[in-house]
């Protein structure tokens, strides 16, 4: 009976647990860590407002998601994100979102003094950011040899 009392106990720790972490850390951290990985990834700033996952449904809630670029001027801007994930898939070790939706959204394309769009340079900066990446690691593995 005492082995009984904890694990059910132990059951409902976990659940807490993993309760806590999807409604409150991992929208803390989607919502502080977006704009530091755009700025990385993109050499663009995002904002966004609020961030709400429901760890029992997956589903994810982001309000006021904003892509600036180097002078500031919004690339895009989506009102509301709204993505659910199918949780039978997840057995399977596949992502499958099924529900993707966008509300409000705004695209801003203008064409630069070089003929390129203002998106085109920012995935131009993507794959650059990409190709440095690639080429640290393959110079740290040629000075490293496997032994």
């Amino acid at each position: 009976m005492k082995q009984l009392k904890i694990t059910i106990l132990s059951l409902f720790v976990v659940m807490g647990v993993y309760l806590l972490l999807g409604y409150f850390l991992l929208p803390y951290l989607l919502k502080s860590n977006l704009p530091t990985y755009s700025q990385k990834t993109l050499s663009a700033s995002m904002s966004v407002e609020q961030v709400d996952f429901n760890p029992l449904t997956l589903e994810l809630s982001i309000k006021n998601l904003r892509l600036l670029d180097d002078n500031k001027k919004t690339l895009f801007n989506i009102a509301q994100a709204y993505l659910n994930v199918d949780t039978n898939k997840l057995f399977d070790k596949t992502l499958l979102v099924r529900v993707l939706n966008l509300s409000d959204v705004e695209v801003n394309i203008q064409k630069n003094s070089d003929g390129q769009t203002n998106l085109g340079s920012l995935l131009h900066k993507t794959q650059s950011n990409q190709s440095k990446t690639s080429n640290k690691i393959e110079a740290k593995s040629a000075s490293q040899p496997w032994h």
